[in-house]
């Protein structure tokens, strides 16, 4: 366990806050705490040596899920070797991810996979 809280302990914003400050004390790297497990919103905190930034996002409901953290890691780091900012990298890589998930694509049953191509579309 990472923190001395359980995931299941997490259910607010300030919760997250608390968390995510946690972390960063504890290993002094920025956090960026997911929320869209919980609430109406998928808002998002950023935990860094700059303070705390919030990223607003609203829930998608889509089946289509499967891959959205490494999706969401991955467009982060891609943008951060583009030469963003932090800051800028996330919320640009926020943004893809939420076209992605709005994108509707459905295929199979459960948890399906993302629609990396829907910009081809």
């Amino acid at each position: 366990m990472l923190t001395d809280q359980k995931f299941d302990d997490i259910k607010s914003e300030l919760d997250m806050e608390r968390s995510a400050r946690n972390l960063f004390e504890r290993y002094g790297s920025a956090v960026l705490a997911k929320g869209g497990h919980f609430g109406s919103n998928a808002n998002d905190l950023l935990c860094s040596a700059d303070g705390l930034h919030w990223f607003e996002g609203a829930r998608i409901e889509t089946h289509n899920t499967h891959g959205t953290g490494c999706t969401l890691s991955s467009a982060i780091a891609s943008n951060l070797a583009k030469g963003m900012p932090l800051v800028e990298a996330i919320g640009a890589a926020k943004k893809y991810l939420t076209e992605v998930l709005s994108s509707g694509l459905s295929i199979g049953h459960g948890n399906g996979p993302l629609d990396h191509g829907y910009r081809d579309r």
